[in-house]
């Protein structure tokens, strides 16, 4: 699961939203960089729930992990797999709320419809990985973050 840090929520809300505003206008909109800021931050508000299940989530692995090997037996793991579909399911429902929140703003504040908003979305997510590979090309940290990705994915396994 992915926590906004601070440093996240402040480059998605100035840095965000500034690219928005220049992606939107490109396609059309009229919206400024201060009426973008708080859709971005109104858009991460499912998150908190995010927050909240993952703490559960911690608790039920901790405590219930051990609980139902001792009485089911290793090899009856099926409720701690339901639980974490279930927060799964719950995670992608709230992305999907977050990216709506996010999508029909945009749509408001830039006076366009809502498949404009959506490309400004996507065009904005293109062009932010596009500048993270570039940078990281340029500056020779491939290899590192290689090892970082692949490091990260190994620990999640």
């Amino acid at each position: 699961m992915h926590y906004l840090t601070r440093a996240d929520y402040y480059l998605q809300v100035f840095i965000g939203s500034w690219l928005l505003h220049l992606i939107g206008r490109r396609l059309g909109g009229r919206a400024d960089v201060e009426s973008i800021q708080p859709i971005i931050a109104w858009s991460n508000v499912p998150f908190l729930l995010l927050l909240v299940l993952g703490w559960a989530l911690l608790l039920v692995e901790s405590v219930a992990e051990d609980t139902l090997v001792n009485i089911l037996g290793s090899d009856q793991m099926w409720p701690l797999w339901l639980v974490c579909g279930v927060v799964v399911v719950i995670e992608l429902g709230a992305i999907a709320w977050s990216l709506r929140i996010l999508v029909l703003g945009l749509a408001a504040v830039h006076g366009y419809s809502t498949v404009r908003a959506i490309q400004t979305v996507l065009l904005a997510w293109f062009a932010a990985a596009s500048t993270i590979v570039l940078l990281t090309v340029m500056l020779g940290l491939t290899p590192y973050m290689g090892r970082f990705f692949l490091g990260n994915l190994v620990g999640m396994l």
